[in-house]
């Protein structure tokens, strides 16, 4: 019964992720086709594969590949660096390309994701900045693209991760970031809220609650900590290995300057609006933006309202790269 579950389930999943696909392939309204199903697009520009090296981790000197994919186009601006969340790799993001037909485009898989992921582990945006670092370090290294503006396009754990790399290393002139979580600290305390319960009129907290927000990065609680998270909060680490620690994009937002749109959905029960709206106060950035938009479910938006978002996107791009953000207020909140 259980290896039935895990079967059916596996196939669920890559059912949803197709129709995802295709579902925005018609709402786009590219003609586009699908040359090869293992990459799901095709595009003018020229496709190459490539592999960088990131650092395992700040306590080894040792450094792991990462498989990437560029797409160059004819004359390109800029380039595009699309960052996905925990649980997907570049292969769920290749979609998504088609929302920058002027620009050059670069996806990668984080650590423990994707391709060559033997003896990784995720640590939801702790160790992924040695990615982030490797991918830029690489784009800068070409030439005809290492004096263009690079931008990240991130989602989730990605976003999360662009802001503390950023917060490090000056990387990027732009960052398009939807849905950060503010910290894997109140990802934890989401988790754990999500499970107290109802007694004789009373709610209770689960057993041992205050024992594992204190241990929660601990090697130890680790187990403990995911398995509640996956009932609670549908974090689910099965098909990654996983070590969660300690981040605080919240936090880390305010040394980061740069131009930054900020996107999450109203209805999204994994990383709630007051999460995103945080670490829009926070934001140290010259120009930023809020969009709070009526998406159903966690990182929605581009689903929801594609053509809105293929439009906003875009918009932020070409002001950063004309420079007419300078002219513009400095916030905004968008409610659309």
């Amino acid at each position: 019964m259980t290896d039935r579950f895990v079967l059916n389930k596996f196939v669920l999943d890559q059912a949803v992720k197709i129709t995802k696909f295709l579902l925005l392939l018609s709402c786009l309204q590219y003609n586009t086709t699908i040359n090869n199903f293992s990459y799901g697009y095709h595009h003018t520009g020229k496709q190459e594969q490539v592999v960088f090296y990131s650092r395992r981790d700040s306590d080894s000197n040792e450094y792991i590949a990462r498989n990437g994919i560029f797409i160059h186009q004819p004359d390109a601006q800029a380039t595009i660096v699309l960052l996905h969340g925990y649980g997907t790799d570049k292969f769920d993001l290749a979609p998504f390309t088609l929302l920058f037909k002027k620009y050059n485009t670069f996806l990668f898989d984080f650590r423990a994701h994707g391709e060559s992921k033997h003896e990784q582990q995720s640590t939801l945006g702790y160790d992924e900045v040695y990615d982030v670092f490797g991918a830029v370090d690489y784009l800068r290294s070409q030439p005809g693209i290492k004096d263009k503006p690079i931008v990240a396009f991130a989602f989730s754990m990605g976003a999360a991760t662009a802001i503390e790399s950023q917060a490090q290393r000056k990387l990027f002139d732009a960052m398009w970031l939807d849905t950060p979580f503010s910290s894997s600290e109140d990802v934890v305390k989401q988790g754990l809220d999500a499970l107290r319960f109802k007694f004789f009129g009373y709610e209770w907290d689960i057993p041992g609650r205050t024992y594992l927000e204190k241990n929660a990065f601990k090697p130890f609680v680790q187990t403990i900590i995911k398995w509640l998270l996956k009932f609670s909060v549908n974090f689910d680490s099965s098909y990654v290995n996983t070590m969660v620690k300690p981040i605080s994009p919240v936090e880390s937002i305010k040394k980061v300057t740069i131009p930054c749109f900020f996107v999450v959905c109203k209805n999204d029960a994994k990383v709630p609006v007051s999460a995103v709206s945080r670490i829009y106060e926070n934001s140290a950035a010259i120009y930023k933006r809020l969009w709070i938009s009526e998406g159903r479910r966690h990182c929605d938006s581009i689903f929801h309202r594609p053509s809105i978002y293929e439009e906003m996107v875009n918009d932020f791009i070409a002001t950063i790269i004309s420079g007419r953000y300078k002219k513009e207020p400095n916030s905004e909140i968008i409610n659309i």
